[in-house]
């Protein structure tokens, strides 16, 4: 059972710098009338784009132990350190003896297509963070090394990529 794409209205954790349709004045503070649509931030409103930004991405947890038949659930949470991380995306390639099941954002739309969970988040501003959570039944044995789950973020303006993978290692253990 597959969920369909999710999009999340909330904003992330941090508050932007203007969203586009809140007749922001470039000062990259918000004007007033949102709309609460989030497809818009970060366009117009906002400090504009940086060459400084550095969106990274870190696992909640690093080590799941489960059972086949279990259903388990991990997260991954996308950071922006400073600056506008344009287009950022979040992708996990689900090693084959995952299932996945749903994912959900705190920012943006998910999309599974295969053992492929993606999140595509817009824009974050320095300081802003989002959480990825995928839910995903475990249909066989683990077994090294084919037992990592990755994931990365990308974003179309950034300069440093050696923070932009995590990894989720399952072990499984007979019943």
């Amino acid at each position: 059972m597959l969920s369909s794409p999710t999009s999340n209205p909330a904003s992330p954790t941090a508050t932007p710098q203007g969203n586009g349709n809140n007749g922001g004045n470039g000062d990259g503070n918000d004007d007033g009338n949102s709309s609460g649509d989030n497809s818009n931030r970060g366009e117009g409103g906002g400090s504009g784009s940086s060459p400084d930004v550095d969106p990274a991405i870190i696992s909640e947890h690093s080590l799941l132990t489960t059972r086949v038949g279990d259903v388990v659930e991990f997260a991954f949470i996308i950071t922006n350190n400073v600056g506008r991380a344009q287009n950022v995306a979040a992708t996990s390639h689900l090693p084959p003896f995952l299932e996945p099941l749903q994912v959900t954002t705190t920012w943006g739309t998910t999309a599974v297509e295969g053992h492929t969970v993606t999140a595509a988040i817009g824009d974050l501003y320095g300081g802003d963070t989002v959480t990825v959570r995928v839910q995903a039944r475990v249909t066989s044995h683990a077994l090294p090394p084919h037992n990592i789950a990755i994931a990365t973020v990308s974003s179309g303006n950034d300069q440093e990529e050696s923070n932009n993978a995590a990894a989720f290692v399952f072990w499984t253990f007979a019943p």
